[in-house]
């Protein structure tokens, strides 16, 4: 018979946990192209440690907002993006032709420089934390006898979270 490992056990546990939290995230992000939903993972850089994030630059502006901000072009003269509110459909062409007679069209807009008002965070990554952890109570006993922890020890960690709030 193999010997239990209560580590490896604990670390699979938090494994489970992590992944909960990547799925109620998922369905929290606010979507726009899907980048920022597909970059959404946990990662597992050593054991005992799992890291639920994204590596997309602009998260922290959708999670936490962000002020109001001035943006000017920094190689041209000007900015040039789709007229259409949210998503654009492709990159713009890079022919001045194509360019020119998409603006008289109207399909883009060219400016020297845009003012976007301050945006409020929706802070996806928190909320799907609290949930996960708010259910913890029903979810950790289940979790633990998927992955062979004893009762006792599934308790013990509930028993530290009630203590110290995950956060």
């Amino acid at each position: 018979m193999a010997k239990f490992h209560i580590e490896e056990a604990i670390d699979e546990l938090l494994g489970k946990i992590a992944g909960e939290v990547v799925a109620e995230a998922v369905e929290k992000v606010p979507v726009c192209s899907g980048q920022l939903r597909l970059s959404i993972t946990a990662q597992h850089p050593e054991f005992g440690l799992w890291v639920v994030g994204t590596d997309k630059e602009y998260a922290p502006a959708v999670h936490d907002g962000r002020p109001a901000v001035v943006i000017r072009p920094k190689k041209k003269k000007a900015l040039a993006f789709w007229k259409e509110k949210h998503c654009p459909p492709k990159s713009l062409p890079s022919s001045p032709k194509k360019l020119k007679k998409l603006r008289k069209q109207g399909a883009i807009i060219v400016v020297k420089k845009v003012r976007q008002r301050p945006r409020k965070g929706k802070p996806f990554l928190r909320e799907a934390v609290d949930d996960v952890t708010s259910r913890l109570e029903t979810t950790l006993p289940q979790y633990a006898q998927e992955v062979g922890l004893p009762d006792k020890v599934a308790d013990e960690i509930l028993r530290g979270l009630k203590v110290n709030k995950v956060r």
